[in-house]
């Protein structure tokens, strides 16, 4: 049984690993957020979800015909930061008494 694991998730992810990516970007200093690997140097999306991260080299490979691709000269990207508080419009009305 430990053996079928590792193979299923090959077989599941061999499906997408054919599809070319939609978009590419490659020479860049990727902020991952994983204490593991914390920068790279391309990632791939695919249908708007990451599909890969790792070196410009293996994102190359992943370009079809119809995929963008970006080269961001040693540019860096963090990942999307999202803050659904509404603390700042308290902090924007001259009367509040919330701060």
């Amino acid at each position: 049984m430990r053996l079928l694991a590792p193979a299923l998730l090959v077989a599941l992810a061999a499906p997408l690993a054919a599809q070319p990516a939609d978009l590419i970007v490659v020479n860049a200093r990727v902020y991952t957020a994983d204490d593991a690997r914390p920068l790279a140097e391309a990632f791939a999306v695919r249908d708007g979800k990451l599909t890969f991260v790792g070196s410009t080299r293996e994102a190359r490979a992943l370009a079809g015909n119809n995929t963008r691709v970006v080269d961001l000269a040693g540019q860096t990207v963090i990942p999307g930061m999202v803050d659904a508080s509404i603390s700042w419009a308290y902090r924007a009305t001259p009367n509040s008494s919330r701060a």
